[in-house]
């Protein structure tokens, strides 16, 4: 992860545990960082940026999409279950081939 400018860092000072404090720059020694970066890693990674709205609602899109093609899929699937049976538009099923992806 890339440092950002010093404008847009703080500096924090807080009481921890010797033994935790020993541990942390144990880590950091195998992961070849210094004791502040093994400290921003592992926040980092125990608290994930929160996503803003747009990161949420292309999410739900993608979800949406998802469960919109999966029911193509069925449609799909009972369409040539049916033409197997005789039952079924080829018309129709011809239309909305394109639509629905191929197994």
């Amino acid at each position: 992860m890339a440092r950002p400018p010093a404008s847009e860092q703080v500096q924090v000072n807080f009481r921890m545990p010797a033994d935790l404090k020993a541990r942390i720059e144990a880590a950091a020694e195998a992961n070849n960082r210094t004791t502040t970066a093994e400290l921003v890693a592992t926040l980092e990674e125990k608290y994930p940026p929160i996503p803003d709205r747009s990161d949420v609602e292309l999410s739900h899109r993608a979800i949406t999409i998802r469960g919109i093609d999966a029911a193509l899929q069925q449609v799909r699937a009972n369409m040539i279950r049916q033409l197997d049976g005789g039952r079924a538009d080829a018309g129709l099923l011809a239309l909305l081939g394109p639509f629905i992806k191929e197994d």
